[in-house]
């Protein structure tokens, strides 16, 4: 598995949320290799919580952003993050209940879903509209 690299099609030009992308691909990046080394459920302690508190500062502070600049699709964006937020809680939930050795590649998946789908997808149309209402 490659490692996930933070590219020019993911530059919000907001380097907050930049910063904060880049944590999550590290995220990714830190499960990768312990998969490689055959440590991936035993890293998902730490990478679920350490995940759930990056995706939720991330969230909040580009809610707030696009609260402030009254972006027109900010209820979507909030539901497809309750989205990402459930799952984190659902993977953590059965992390909690019982080791699963496939949960890894699941945790995985969804973080590279929200990398290819999400963030450069949804979260570049905000960067268009926040360009044209500077």
């Amino acid at each position: 598995m490659a490692a996930i690299n933070f590219d020019e099609k993911m530059h919000t030009g907001i380097k907050e949320l930049d910063d904060q992308h880049l944590e999550i691909i590290e995220q990714a990046n830190m499960l990768i290799e312990a998969m490689k080394e055959g440590n991936g459920s035993d890293a998902l302690d730490d990478l679920l919580s350490d995940l759930e508190k990056k995706m939720e500062n991330h969230f909040k502070t580009e809610e707030n952003i696009l609260k402030l600049h009254n972006y027109p699709q900010l209820e979507e964006q909030i539901q497809e993050h309750d989205k990402y937020r459930a799952k984190i809680n659902e993977f953590k939930r059965e992390n909690d209940s019982e080791k699963n050795i496939s949960l890894p590649i699941k945790v995985l998946s969804l973080i590279k879903e929200y990398i290819n789908n999400h963030l450069r997808d949804t979260d570049i149309a905000y960067v268009e509209f926040l360009k044209k209402s500077a």
